[in-house]
């Protein structure tokens, strides 16, 4: 069976807590990785909007589905986030 150690004890009075220490510099560049994916993760996930989108036309090419009449509901945003991409990149030059 495993043995749990106590993470807290109390002495005189006082809640005295038992952490190994941290170096700094770790921390910091652990800090550093989780900003740079929080500052990235809009960007991941058009990605993974933009392949779901390509799923589903692979699949309707597979399926000798006709062409699309409408977009589906669900990819809606991603093809107005799109354009307005197209938007920006045209309206630079």
């Amino acid at each position: 069976m495993l043995e749990k150690s106590a993470i807290a004890e109390l002495k005189n009075g006082k809640i005295i807590f038992k952490q190994r220490p941290m170096s700094l510099e770790k921390l910091s560049e652990t800090l550093q990785g989780v900003t740079w994916a929080w500052q990235h993760l809009d960007k991941w996930h058009r990605v993974l909007e933009i392949v779901k989108f390509r799923e589903m036309i692979e699949q309707r090419i597979q399926d000798q589905e006709d062409p699309l009449q409408t977009i589906p509901e669900e990819h809606l945003p991603l093809i107005a986030k799109l354009g307005h991409e197209r938007w920006l990149i045209a309206r630079r030059y």
